[in-house]
């Protein structure tokens, strides 16, 4: 009898909750605080939407006010940041597109002095769930002060950053890496049909919209705007929904009145797979972005990548 009074106790009940969140609310407090004394490297996520995350959470919460901020899709995502400088911030974010990172910036206290915009694929509608995720209160503001609450130090990104670090996998060998050309071949297909939609069925019209509305609050604001094309196979630039990005773009933000850093005009690049670079390449037109935007401002020709994988047209 009075054992069973007591299973049903209401304040026995009570008091167990109340140790299983002390004792949570101990476990994550004893990890955040373990996160900001060791500060631990992540170079790698679960997924791509979390590196994405990652990436925005960084740029948002930096203290540090960057000359230019890249806003892209994942062929500038590949542009490495050691490269790159810690001038410029890449917010490329792979298989979202440009206009998600453009909301992040103008969304943000830490507008930079230039915007780079990479217009390959400026189709791509913005992912508004994936911005109001960042800036959703209260998080948004605990995570400012609360380092162990960013995604970036899910323990899982640690584990993970942990690992492929002891594994090893050095630059010379990235930079070895070269493509394969029969692999090459059958993705310029794939890639060919992909972008042989039209304009109206990919959506560019209002993707252009958005881009005019963010463009005009951010130069409001004071920030330079830059265009950026990123250099394709020859046959996927020409492909016809390129093409109309191309020119609608271009109509919209003529070069006599905007930067724009053509690297398409560099010559053909060595890419993976039509669309991205491989490691070599993409270092190099790193550089090459680099210089050609730093320091913020210039109005010179854009730089091509000095080295062999992608010859200037003469």
């Amino acid at each position: 009898m009075d054992s069973s009074t007591s299973s049903s106790d209401p304040g026995a009940s009570r008091r167990f909750a109340t140790r299983v969140f002390a004792s949570f609310f101990a476990v994550v407090l004893g990890y955040c605080i373990l996160v900001e004394v060791l500060r631990p490297h992540v170079i790698i996520a679960s997924s791509q939407w979390a590196l994405n995350r990652i990436q925005a959470e960084r740029f948002i919460y930096s203290v540090e006010r960057p000359a230019a901020v890249i806003v892209g899709s994942s062929l500038a995502f590949h542009l490495p940041e050691s490269t790159l400088g810690n001038r410029i911030f890449n917010l490329s974010l792979a298989a979202v597109g440009p206009l998600t990172g453009l909301e992040v910036v103008e969304r943000s206290g830490n507008l930079p002095q230039a915007v780079i915009i990479e217009t390959n694929f400026l189709f791509s509608a913005a992912d508004h769930d994936f911005v109001e995720g960042l800036y959703a209160p209260p998080l948004y503001q605990v995570r400012s002060i609360v380092r162990g609450l960013r995604f970036e130090y899910q323990p899982v990104n640690v584990i993970l950053s942990a690992v492929r670090r002891a594994g090893g996998h050095s630059g010379a060998q990235r930079e070895a890496v070269r493509a394969d050309p029969k692999v090459v071949a059958n993705m310029v297909e794939v890639h060919e049909r992909e972008l042989s939609r039209s304009a109206q069925e990919a959506g560019l019209s209002p993707a252009l919209e958005n881009l005019q509305r963010l463009v005009s609050r951010l130069e409001k604001r004071g920030t330079q705007i830059i265009f950026l094309e990123m250099p394709v196979h020859p046959r996927l630039h020409a492909a016809s929904l390129e093409r109309a990005v191309h020119d609608q773009v271009l109509a919209l933000y003529p070069r006599d009145r905007y930067r724009w850093l053509m690297m398409q005009e560099c010559g053909e690049p060595e890419t993976t797979d039509g669309l991205h670079l491989t490691y070599a390449e993409a270092a190099r037109y790193a550089a090459a972005l680099r210089d050609s935007v730093l320091p913020v401002g210039r109005t010179d020709a854009v730089k091509c990548p000095a080295q062999p994988g992608a010859q200037p047209k003469s």
